[in-house]
């Protein structure tokens, strides 16, 4: 399971390193509230599609 303090590093990382557009994740549990806000900043921020389901 990723911790989820590791997924806006990921995300960022595949932003800003990878360069990437579309990055799709899948996590489990209820609390995924810091996970979507750190997508909301990092699509607008980078221009980028970052997908992530629970």
């Amino acid at each position: 399971m990723i911790i989820e303090s590791a997924a806006p590093t990921g995300m960022a990382w595949a932003a800003t390193e990878v360069k990437a557009k579309i990055v799709n994740m899948s996590f489990g549990g209820p609390e995924l509230d810091p996970v979507e806000h750190a997508i909301n900043t990092l699509s607008q921020r980078y221009d980028i599609l970052l997908v992530a389901g629970g």
